[in-house]
């Protein structure tokens, strides 16, 4: 609704996972939000030395609480009420959602990871313009090198990318399959699952 004013700061990055999983559930709930890099000095001087480290995705709600983390962000809204809740009432189903929103946000930053990264000759215009646009400029090569730096410690390789690209592709199949019969992982509105799968699979 453009007529109405904006209530929460999102800051973050266009191509960042995890501002990804956290712009798609405030857009999902209809929560009126403006999105904003972190490189002007507001966030350096203010936003960052409130959540002690210089991290995205962080939300500051109307009355200034900051908000670093995005299940944090979500369980925010959630515990206010929203008008599609996104863990699901039955236990089952809840524990379901919870293990696989964790799958999509921690297993699978290994897969994100080498989609992103270790094809840098095709991505390098791509990375450059998303890093500049998020971080600005002046560090985005620093940024984009200590990125890149972590490939080892997640196991990504020569030798471990052909069964991470396997894997991958299974995945993708396996959801081809479900979304040609139900809409959301869980039924026909998104849940904690869903989110925590868009998360590497948005922008990678």
């Amino acid at each position: 609704m453009p007529d109405e004013p904006v209530s929460h700061i999102l800051y973050g990055a266009p191509h960042s996972l995890y501002t990804g999983k956290a712009r798609c559930y405030l857009r999902n709930q209809r929560i009126r939000y403006v999105e904003r890099p972190t490189w002007p000095p507001d966030f350096g001087a203010r936003i960052a030395p409130q959540i002690g480290r210089a991290i995205i995705p962080v939300l500051e709600t109307p009355d200034g609480e900051i908000i670093q983390d995005t299940i944090d962000i979500i369980d925010h809204f959630e515990r206010q009420g929203v008008d599609y809740p996104v863990y699901p009432p039955t236990p089952l189903q809840r524990v379901l959602a919870i293990v696989i929103e964790y799958f999509g946000c921690q297993a699978m930053r290994k897969h994100a990871m080498h989609y992103r990264w270790s094809v840098l000759d095709e991505q390098q215009h791509f990375m450059w313009h998303a890093f500049s646009s998020g971080s600005g400029p002046a560090i985005a090569e620093k940024v984009m090198g200590r990125m890149h730096s972590y490939l080892p410690m997640l196991g990504v390789s020569e030798n471990t990318a052909p069964l991470i690209e396997h894997s991958f592709e299974t995945l993708l199949d396996t959801l081809d399959a479900h979304f040609a019969v139900m809409p959301y992982i869980l039924g026909g509105r998104p849940s904690i699952a869903d989110y925590g799968l868009i998360a590497p699979l948005f922008a990678h």
